[in-house]
């Protein structure tokens, strides 16, 4: 959960992390969105499915994500995202050109979020 995160303090050179399944919330997405600011250079694949996310912590990934040269692989499935949240991503993601991959599904977007999606990545 949010307190396993804190555990990654200190890991400045996180290149892939894979947390699918593991319940940390917005709290620990916001924790997590702390420890990412300082591996924006190297973390190119991060996988946060079925972790129960929602606008709040979409939106603190979003900010730390932004301008993370080195992010092939965003994987937030299943989550509780809405079009707050992915609007949130797609601005902090546009004009990735590393960005190869996103998945988004079985969250809550709508017409507007997955429209600020795709705006973004064209």
């Amino acid at each position: 959960g949010a307190q396993g995160v804190r555990a990654l303090r200190g890991c400045s050179a996180l290149c892939d992390l894979h947390m699918s399944c593991n319940v940390i919330g917005d709290e620990g997405a916001t924790g997590l969105a702390d420890i990412l600011r300082g591996c924006r250079k190297s973390v190119s694949e991060l996988t946060l499915g079925g972790c129960r996310i929602g606008n709040v912590g979409a939106t603190q990934l979003a900010e730390a994500l932004g301008g993370c040269a080195a992010l092939r692989r965003l994987t937030l499935f299943s989550n509780s995202i809405g079009d707050e949240g992915a609007s949130q991503l797609a601005d902090a993601l546009a004009g990735s050109l590393a960005l190869t991959h996103l998945g988004l599904n079985w969250n809550q977007l709508g017409d507007q979020g997955v429209g600020r999606v795709a705006e973004a990545l064209v």
